[in-house]
């Protein structure tokens, strides 16, 4: 329980002071208390950011002396990556504070090596407190000292207080609130939930249910992130029953109503209601601007945007888009709001088809993240981050990023780990580490993320190709990831290219064809340059089939140079190897050749071993002069084993009924897999295929179909069966 009185509070504190290391510094008109993680200048205090003071702190205590800008990166983030830009921007924030004095007093630049603290220290490491009276403030008490580490941004140390403070009996309820959001942001995401629901608690018992529903908001908010809705939808409930039942013309009741349609908007993502979540965003964006809640309102911008996006309405989804940005960078916002707003803006370019706004937004959430020194954050910028790395074509990096932002995210609970594992996935597919990517995949359905497309291309790339184009319909069908989940809908272009090339693959034209006339829509929609890149591949890939080379160079071509333009290597040498692909078919295997070794190149600069290992055998057919095979159709023949005999042993009725049913099962099994009958006769038949992978599919269908039929009913005649190609061939001889 909280401890009212006065005096025995200021006992409690000055009995945690009494256990305090003393570490104090004083220079000009400065004193820094290291322990109590203050800088005063004649005696008032100076606001430094958490990661500022501890700058200040390593360069003091080697007063004098270079410090190598490896070293100051190492103390001040010893388990974080970071960009040498964020300790110059540190440095550069701790000279303002020094309040205009010449730079050359405190902290001096050595170029290209480092920084050193050059004013004269008047009092070093005091060892008392005693010692150390006329040159420090007055110490603070224990919550004071508790609450301006956690208004610094000191996570750690601000748990560390406020948990003594708990131990004493001596935490209000906002000092629990405090407390849970030191834990959130440290990294003790076990802690969170009971912690916040004993503030939630707290506040009732000191009579404030408006900050008892805030609390409530607060645990749905971090259940919904968890995926655990029906618990995030009770905990919307209960601050709904603690509020008025109309949102009032201002003050903390005003806010509160603003955060709460922000989560029904979120509820109604769970559900596949955007219509409804558009709706509540919006009255979240109009009552958290009436309150003057600028976390609020930069959220609620943030959800409209992503709202729109759901809905496919692209247009107006850029204006709530650069209103959130302009929120963001007013530095108005607390850790969760500037956290989830530079998110959600990185997501939201993305779907848009403008990586290179997403760029600029990854590096400004990067720099927040190592400047906060905030958990979680830090991990989505990490996949964000690998994600723009992997359409640079920095392959390991990108990997590097995945896993470390995947591992936690894992820890943190978050359901945004299936996003990194997914990611994670498709790129060891793409350095050619299939056993890597099924373990990434697998991980990803473990907790619940469909991981399209690479899933199914990684299926396709085992010989399964039918079971990938099936995969990937069930994705994007009403019932799937691609319908029924946010960033999954905001982001289909990836899915919707793949499928193109599996329906092709196993022989659904028809359907290869509606799903480019999507991706042409949202092109169209958007404007985006690496939107029509795609749609251009995908158009090449359905005129290829169509036999019309010419178009297909041409959109290739086109494709081909959109990728280039946006500086992304690893999809413009896949579609160099189209490009290829189509001079072989038009009869013109020494530009085919160039285009296949541009490819290869590329793909070996990047590490990109999965599609450079197929390219290079293609490579090594073409200087052999080996024939090259171009636009094959495959073959799967069948015949009734010793058929004669059978039909004189069961006689004439029983054999018309025994090849009626086997015309079934292989109508069936052909329709399955996109084959087409083009020979039957009494005993034997043959089916055209598109692709290799899916007669093979066939044959392996039919045999089980036949086996289930001996195991269920005691008989099935047996088929010899092969599969083969129908080759159209071109010589792939070349003149030197």
């Amino acid at each position: 329980m909280p401890v009212r009185n006065a005096r025995a509070a200021r006992t409690i504190g000055l009995a945690m002071d009494a256990k305090r290391p003393q570490e104090l510094y004083a220079f000009g008109p400065y004193r820094l208390d290291v322990p109590d993680r203050l800088l005063t200048r004649d005696g008032e205090p100076v606001a430094l950011r958490a990661k500022v003071f501890d700058t200040l702190v390593v360069l003091v205590r080697r007063a004098g002396k270079l410090v190598t800008r490896d070293e100051l990166i190492a103390a001040v983030w010893p388990d974080t990556i970071v960009e040498e830009g964020n300790l110059s921007h540190n440095v550069s924030a701790l000279r303002k504070a020094f309040g205009g004095d010449p730079d050359e007093r405190y902290v001096e630049t050595v170029p290209r090596n480092g920084y050193r603290f050059v004013h004269a220290l008047a009092t070093e490491c005091a060892a008392t407190p005693e010692a150390a009276a006329g040159a420090a403030a007055p110490a603070l008490d224990a919550r004071d000292r508790a609450r301006r580490f956690l208004a610094q941004g000191a996570w750690r140390e601000a748990f560390e207080a406020f948990q003594q403070l708990r131990e004493a009996g001596a935490l209000t309820a906002a000092d629990r609130e405090g407390l849970a959001e030191s834990a959130r942001w440290s990294g003790r995401f076990d802690e969170l939930v009971p912690l916040l629901e004993e503030a939630a608690e707290a506040w009732l018992s000191e009579g404030d249910p408006i900050r008892a529903a805030d609390v409530s908001l607060d645990l749905a908010a971090v259940l919904l992130d968890r995926r655990r809705v029906a618990l995030a939808s009770s905990y919307a409930r209960q601050a709904e029953r603690r509020l008025p039942p109309t949102p009032p013309a201002s003050g903390p009741a005003l806010r509160a109503h603003a955060r709460l349609a922000r989560m029904r908007a979120r509820l109604c993502w769970c559900a596949g209601d955007w219509e409804g979540a558009l709706a509540h965003a919006r009255t979240a964006q109009q009552l958290a601007h009436a309150a003057g809640d600028p976390d609020a309102e930069a959220l609620a911008v943030m959800d409209v945007s992503h709202s729109l996006l759901a809905l496919g309405r692209f247009s107006e989804a850029q204006g709530p888009l650069d209103e959130t940005g302009a929120l963001v960078t007013t530095g108005r916002l607390g850790p969760y709001a500037s956290g989830m707003t530079l998110c959600g803006l990185i997501i939201g370019w993305q779907a848009l088809g403008r990586p290179e706004r997403a760029q600029e937004w990854s590096v400004a959430s990067n720099r927040f993240a190592d400047t906060t020194g905030v958990a979680y954050f830090h991990a989505l910028c990490r996949v964000h981050r690998g994600e723009l790395r992997s359409l640079r074509g920095e392959l390991a990096g990108a990997e590097e990023d995945f896993v470390r932002g995947g591992e936690e995210l894992t820890r943190a609970g978050s359901g945004l780990a299936g996003i990194a594992l997914r990611e994670l996935g498709t790129l060891r597919m793409r350095r050619g580490d299939l056993e890597g990517a099924d373990e990434a995949f697998a991980r990803a359905l473990q907790i619940g993320t469909d991981p399209q497309p690479g899933y199914a291309l990684l299926r396709a790339a085992r010989g399964d190709a039918l079971a990938a184009r099936r995969d990937l319909a069930h994705f994007l069908s009403s019932e799937g990831n691609g319908e029924t989940n946010l960033l999954d809908r905001e982001n289909l272009l990836g899915v919707l290219g793949a499928f193109v090339r599996l329906a092709l693959e196993t022989g659904a034209a028809e359907e290869a064809r509606a799903a480019v006339a999507r991706i042409e829509a949202i092109a169209a929609a958007t404007g985006s340059t690496a939107h029509r890149a795609i749609a251009d591949a995908a158009r090449g890939d359905v005129a290829l089939a169509g036999g019309a080379t010419g178009e297909a160079l041409a959109r290739w071509r086109a494709s081909w140079r959109a990728w280039s333009e946006l500086e992304a290597p690893f999809e413009a040498a896949a579609v160099r190897i189209r490009v290829g692909d189509a001079l072989l078919a038009a009869g013109d295997p020494v530009r085919a050749k160039l285009e296949y070794q541009g490819a290869a190149a590329t793909f070996e600069q990047l590490g990109a071993l999965g599609e450079l290992r197929p390219i290079q055998r293609r490579l090594a057919e073409l200087e052999q002069g080996q024939p090259v095979a171009v636009a094959t159709k495959f073959l799967v023949r069948g015949a009734i084993a010793r058929a004669a005999e059978l039909e004189a042993l069961v006689g004439a009725a029983a054999w018309r009924e025994l090849v009626a049913w086997l015309d079934r099962k292989l109508e069936r099994c052909f329709a399955d897999h996109g084959g087409r009958l083009v020979e039957r006769g009494a005993a034997r038949f043959a089916a055209e295929f598109d692709a290799l992978a899916t007669a093979e599919a066939c044959v392996r269908a039919l045999r089980a179909a036949l086996q289930e039929q001996r195991t269920s009913h005691g008989f099935a005649p047996e088929l010899e069966l092969d599969a083969g190609p129908a080759l159209s061939v071109r010589s792939g001889t070349t003149r030197r």
